[in-house]
């Protein structure tokens, strides 16, 4: 395959691709939260609607991604050495988001335990299905977020040390609205899958590893709910 031609054409249509997906992800989760202020069969029709969006948009992207060849068939990670590299590099994920965040507490630099996007997470958790709030934490925030913030930058930029600061500094700014010390967390969280990506040119291994550190944390509000 040859690989196209790197112009101002095609750095707009990736520029495009990255904010028409990142669009495309928010519009489920804005459907859903519009349901919380609707009552009735207002508030049943964009449930309905987040839903249905949250189905389409998984659906033809993962589709669209094997496709192209992004995505590869997971029966070749069903062995021993892909799986320990993936539970590896979880385990790294989550030592680094622990770690960085008792530095920063230890300094009292964190002023809340969670991040204010992971409370604005929380707060549809109410008013939302809890399997519907999973399906976005855990398959449709992994599949479009490493599709955008990994594979859409390596298959961008040639230069792979500007891919991994890109790729890293951008994930973790979709996270955090304004500057704060949450953004260091979140960089220490993009570093581990910018690098998951890069070691394999692998958008099934970060977005796997992304995918189990999402389903962690939703187990861990699910968890908190019940208290």
């Amino acid at each position: 395959m040859t690989s196209p031609q790197r112009n101002f054409f095609f750095y707009l249509k990736m520029t495009l691709i990255f904010i028409g997906l990142f669009i495309l992800e928010q519009l489920p989760v804005a459907l859903l939260s519009m349901s919380v202020y609707l009552q009735g069969t207002f508030r049943q029709f964009f449930l309905f609607l987040g839903l249905a969006s949250l189905f389409l948009i998984v659906f033809f992207l993962y589709r669209y991604l094997k496709g192209i060849g992004w995505l590869e068939s997971w029966q070749l990670y069903l062995n021993k050495e892909k799986l320990f590299y993936l539970f590896k590099m979880f385990a790294i994920l989550i030592a680094a988001n622990i770690g960085i965040s008792m530095v920063l507490n230890l300094f009292g630099l964190l002023k809340n335990q969670t991040t204010a996007n992971q409370v604005g997470v929380e707060s549809l958790f109410s008013a939302v299905p809890v399997w519907i709030m999973g399906l976005v934490l855990v398959i449709l925030a992994p599949l479009v977020e490493e599709t955008i913030c990994r594979a859409l930058i390596y298959h961008t930029f040639t230069n792979q040390r500007l891919a991994f600061i890109l790729a890293t500094f951008i994930f973790a700014f979709l996270h955090v609205l304004a500057f704060s010390w949450d953004l260091v967390v979140y960089l220490a969280m993009s570093a581990v899958l910018t690098y998951t990506y890069q070691k394999h040119r692998s958008l099934n291994e970060s977005l796997a590893v992304h995918a189990l550190n999402n389903l962690l944390g939703f187990w861990m509000i699910v968890l908190q709910m019940q208290r």
